[in-house]
């Protein structure tokens, strides 16, 4: 995930262009990855760069020759990928498929295999483009037509599934692009002004500023996933796509003016539980072991997001997700 997200910040010139690259020639690559690692972190924050048991200085259990290789590998020289152009669905769509996998040692050697409760299922099913923003166009698109930018900031959105935050990124997409409209017609001039956008100086249109998608993301955006690294993916998904239009000027400037990290925490908006089995599962007389409960992950709406069910109006102003998918020879018999 790091290095997928540096290079992302390479291609898009939010960071220097050498910081792979600078890696792959320091004397200790597996060192060097973690002072930029921890550099990052306190610039971006996120759930990225977070501390992990790797950045401990007693973590022995690297190979750092395979590592220099997966870094030179991927370092921009050296790879055809250019991710300035890589839409940020696609990389979802790549980090869905990686989700129904797991690492398995056996016998002092590592396989891949598909997660049991996927195997049981039948695959990963990632949902097309095309049908992520039909959904968001005639759900969330109509439930904010014609509001302000101060409305739609106490509107709530979910998917209460993720995944990889295909959908999320889809709700944020379609937001970040209604608030630019909005500001952009000529009746709206001066309340762009007052509210932080930035005057593009090319085209004398306004753009939003960082401070301003970070508020949206986190007003408006909300997700759960029973897979711990499915919420964690979400995340790193719905920071690609809020720094998508960014530079390393605005990013610095962005540091400067509100001594901020760029990145918002998130932890209060993307929760990992089972949102199909509420706590009440334990009134009944079944008792649960630790494996069961973990395999379980039962999940209280209302204690993971009290804000949200606490206000007049309770709970979400809108839950999306994927559609539950047929074959076309069994339509018949759903009459």
């Amino acid at each position: 995930d790091r290095l997928i997200f540096i290079r992302f910040l390479e291609d898009k010139q939010i960071e220097p262009e050498n910081i792979l690259n600078k890696i792959v020639k320091a004397k200790n690559s597996w060192e060097k990855f973690r002072e930029e690692s921890k550099r990052l972190n306190i610039k971006y924050n996120g759930i990225v760069f977070k501390q992990h048991l790797i950045d401990k200085q007693d973590f022995k259990d690297v190979d750092i020759e395979v590592f220099k290789e997966i870094v030179s590998d991927l370092e921009s020289s050296n790879t055809p990928y250019d991710f300035n152009y890589i839409p940020i669905h696609i990389l979802g769509n790549i980090y869905e498929r990686f989700l129904g996998k797991t690492i398995i040692i056996e016998n002092k050697q590592a396989k891949i295999e598909m997660k049991p409760e996927i195997r049981k299922a039948g695959g990963v099913f990632y949902t097309p483009q095309y049908i992520v923003n039909y959904i968001v166009e005639n759900t969330i698109g109509k439930l904010i037509k014609g509001k302000k930018p101060k409305e739609i900031a106490e509107m709530k959105f979910a998917d209460i599934a993720c995944g990889s935050g295909s959908f999320l990124i889809g709700i944020y997409d379609y937001l970040l692009r209604y608030h630019t409209d909005y500001y952009n017609k000529p009746e709206n001039k001066n309340e762009a002004k007052k509210s932080g956008c930035i005057k593009v100086t090319n085209n004398n249109n306004w753009t939003l500023s960082i401070k301003q998608k970070q508020n949206i993301l986190l007003n408006n955006i909300f997700g759960v996933d029973i897979d711990l690294q499915a919420t964690e993916v979400t995340q790193v998904s719905l920071f690609l796509k809020l720094l998508e239009d960014e530079t390393m000027a605005t990013a610095n400037e962005m540091q400067v003016l509100y001594s901020e990290t760029i990145l918002p925490n998130m932890n209060d908006n993307i929760k990992c539980g089972n949102s199909l089995i509420g706590m009440d599962v334990f009134d009944g007389t079944l008792e649960f072991g630790k494996e069961e409960m973990r395999k379980l992950n039962p999940f209280d709406f209302e204690l993971a997001f009290p804000k949200i069910f606490n206000r007049k109006e309770k709970g979400f102003d809108a839950i999306i997700g994927n559609p539950p998918y047929v074959s076309i020879k069994d339509v018949g018999k759903l009459n």
